[in-house]
């Protein structure tokens, strides 16, 4: 094989990886990983300040910002069960498609004024 050939390849290759799901899920990972290491780090900043100011006296201010903690925990928590909620949406919506027959459904519509149909599972 030719170098050109090779790198069309190659290419092609990249292409179809960047294209696929897999590609997306990847990146939706890291993307996760990457807020859960800053949020760490930024809570982490958050604990080593109020220790300083409490170290220094400074009591009025540790309250403030331990105070912004409790309400930035709250906040997320709130986000979380937000999350979880349209997560039991989906599936709930998920169930209701699979029990789903068109079949039944029309047939009731068509014979509804004359009779009673009761198709068995």
């Amino acid at each position: 094989m030719t170098i050109k050939k090779i790198t069309m390849w190659i290419t092609n290759i990249i292409q179809a990886f960047n294209e696929s799901s897999l590609f997306l899920l990847i990146a939706k990972k890291n993307m996760e990983l990457q807020k859960k290491i800053w949020s760490f780090f930024e809570d982490f900043g958050y604990a080593r300040a109020a220790a300083h100011l409490t170290r220094q006296g400074f009591h009025n201010e540790n309250e403030v910002l331990m105070l912004d903690m409790k309400e930035k925990a709250i906040i997320k928590a709130h986000i979380k069960l937000k999350q979880i909620e349209e997560l039991i949406k989906l599936e709930r919506m998920k169930e209701i498609k699979s029990s789903y027959n068109p079949l039944r459904h029309y047939l009731s519509h068509a014979f509804y004024p004359f009779m009673s149909i009761k198709l068995e599972e």
